[in-house]
Formats: C-alpha cells, structure tokens, sequence
C-alpha cells in the first residue's frame, strides 16, 4: 500500500490523533514502518507540529539502510521513541545483518525494542498466504508432520539480550578503544544497566579469526577475554558498579593470526619487532573463577567477570 508521507501527516492530525484522544485510549501512534533507507518520511511526518504532538515514535525494519539513521531521527526529535518492529534475519533471512547485528547496531542507535520476525515457522517457512516470505527465518522451526522443533541461530543470538537485559533497563555508555595499526578493531558491543543495578556487556566477534580484547570499567577493573570467529559472549555484574561507562580495549588478533607471525618474523631484528607486535598478554586466572560459555547451540548463560578485592 502507497502512503506517502503527506498524506500519512493528514490522516494522523486530522482523524487518527483526534479518534483516539476523544476516545480516551492511550494507544501509541508510531509512524512510518520501513527501512532504513528512507528517513526523509518520520522526518516529514515529524516537521509537522500538529501531527508530531499525536505521535510517539518512529517505527523502521531492517531490510535496507543503515541503522545509524535512527540516531540522527533522535538526535532531532530526542522526545520521540526509536522502535524496530520487523527484521527477518539469519542464514536464510532476508535482511542484510545477523540477528546479532541487528541487536546490538538497534541499540546502539537508540532502538527501545527489537523485533525479530517470525517466531515460529514450519520446515517450509510457512505458513503463508499466497507465496508468502520466501526466505523468511523463525526463531523456532517445527516440523509439523512429527510435531518436532528445533531452535534457529537467531533464538541463541537473541538470547545473549532478552535474557539478561531486563524490562527497564536502559543502554548506557559503552566505546571500543581501536587498534591503530595495522587494522581496526572488529568487534561490535553494547551495555545495559537493569533497574536492580547490575549491568550486562554484549561483545560480537565478526571477523574471520579470533580476537583477544580486555573490559575496563572504572578505570581500575579489568579482565582479559578471547572470543572465536563469529563467536558472542554476554557478561554480567550482579552488583553494582561505581560507574556505568565500559570500555572494550581490543587486542589484537589470536595467537594464530598472520600479525603474530609478522611479529616472530620482526623478531629477527631485535628491537625492531616490538614496534609491530599486538600484545597477546592473559592471566587466565581471572578468567577461570566464573563462567559458562554461551555458544550459538549450547544453552545461553552469562559469563560473569571475575572478581576484584
């Protein structure tokens, strides 16, 4: 269906904003729902003060664009909610990102919810009406014949959130400290603060090959983590901490990276390698006191870091 964004301003200010304040319903209008690639349409819609006051946010799926246009929308209109309310992704989705992705760059661009679609889907992707999604993912798939099911990536990437991050809880701030020679950083992380105070770290390896990096906080507290290719880790602080900004330090790649190599190869010159080699240094000591692995096909459970007296 064509709505443009004109017309869409119309209807808001003149009948669906009126309806539902006369009826006194406290149903939240959200404008637009698509992509990415089109953030001209909230912003047309929004520019009009008569319809901006009947709405209460902004509503985008993930199939084109980037998600950085959600904080520039913020950033002019930061009283305006941020929602993604649709997104088919995984190996067989029809949207550009993992659903890890999706989670973390949604977030962290000021996104209060996440919406993977579909939840349940048979072995066919169905049901459907017509054609229907082709390649549309589920986070459960159940063979109707047998009456099994069996759990999608997207439900394991989806865990490494909804089960630790909490109704309430806000994103708060978090950076990656980037390498500066001879690549940059890969990882992608996001942070939460749940209402009891305890704080949730997401850390995302896309790259091809391990990568060792270290949480700080508070400029006192830190501890060491290497995560595999593609591999996602969720950390936890059950108590509180003295202050919300974490920082990811990324370290270099694992020890069986080409740079570890180049550096053995320095190594020939004395002093000249110690200007190339990534330090790979770990206490697994501190690594070792509390936490479970959470793998895309093991059950998800947080690893907490290590304690500090």
């Amino acid at each position: 269906m064509n709505f443009p964004a004109l017309d869409e301003t119309s209807f808001i200010k003149n009948n669906l904003g009126p309806a539902l304040e006369e009826a006194n319903l406290a149903a939240k209008i959200l404008i637009y729902d698509q992509n990415w690639d089109q953030p001209g349409y909230p912003l047309k819609v929004l520019s009009d003060p008569s319809a901006q006051r009947y709405v209460a946010g902004t509503a985008w799926h993930c199939y084109a664009g980037d998600p950085s246009v959600m904080t520039k929308i913020h950033q002019t209109y930061p009283s305006k909610d941020t929602y993604v309310t649709e997104c088919s992704t995984g190996q067989s989705g029809i949207a550009p990102l993992s659903a890890i992705e999706l989670l973390i760059r949604s977030t962290q661009n000021w996104a209060k919810s996440v919406v993977l679609w579909n939840i349940a889907l048979d072995t066919s992707g169905g049901p459907k009406v017509g054609i229907g999604c082709e390649g549309c993912t589920g986070l459960v798939t159940i063979d109707q014949a047998t009456g099994q099911y069996s759990y999608t990536e997207n439900y394991y990437h989806l865990a490494h959130l909804s089960k630790f991050v909490v109704p309430g809880a806000y994103r708060i701030a978090s950076t990656v400290t980037r390498a500066s020679f001879p690549y940059d950083s890969p990882l992608e992380e996001v942070a939460f603060q749940n209402p009891d105070g305890s704080k949730v770290v997401v850390v995302y390896n896309p790259s091809s090959w391990s990568d060792t990096f270290k949480i700080r906080w508070n400029a006192a507290h830190s501890f060491f983590y290497t995560l595999p290719s593609k591999g996602i880790v969720t950390f936890k602080w059950t108590r509180k901490l003295s202050a919300s900004h974490i920082t990811t330090l990324w370290e270099g790649r694992s020890t069986q990276s080409w740079f570890l190599l180049m550096g053995y190869f320095f190594s020939l010159f004395g002093l000249v390698a110690s200007l190339f080699f990534v330090r790979q240094q770990r206490d697994f000591r501190l690594l070792d006191q509390w936490f479970t692995f959470c793998g895309e096909y093991f059950p998800v459970q947080a690893r907490s870091p290590p304690t500090y007296r």
